[in-house]
């Protein structure tokens, strides 16, 4: 916004309510600004370790910050995180700010799943540097 030199006002959209129909539609299926590349749905399923009781805070981030995704206790101290977004890419920063905690990674996406894994390559061989 801060490169607008100038607004003027024109004839008003005609396609306005068709377009804001459209938005109200996916606008659940979108996890930022992103509605993908290719308007497909990508579904992100992420298990974490997380330990119950002292770590309760985790389990709430999970569900203050998931947007939605649905959260299962699936054994003890294991929580799986599922969503369908348009752009799972867009969850990749989220989640890598539980590594440590994940268990797995799964999309229906296979690009995301070796972004995932590769990017955890990459970082572990950063670690792992012999000088």
């Amino acid at each position: 916004l801060d490169q607008i030199h100038q607004v003027s006002i024109r004839e008003s959209f005609d396609q306005y309510s068709y377009y804001r129909k459209k938005l109200e539609e996916n606008l659940s299926a979108c996890f930022g600004v992103s509605f993908g590349v290719n308007h497909q749905i990508d579904t992100l399923k992420l298990t974490l370790y997380i330990r119950e009781g002292p770590e309760d805070y985790i389990y709430q981030r999970l569900k203050r910050e998931g947007r939605g995704g649905s959260i299962t206790h699936t054994d003890h101290n294991i929580f799986t995180y599922e969503i369908s977004v348009f752009d799972g890419n867009e969850l990749m920063p989220w989640i890598k700010t539980f590594i440590g905690r994940i268990l797995s990674f799964e999309s229906n996406n296979n690009y995301l799943v070796q972004k995932f894994y590769q990017d955890i390559y990459t970082m572990a061989k950063l670690y792992n540097t012999k000088e």
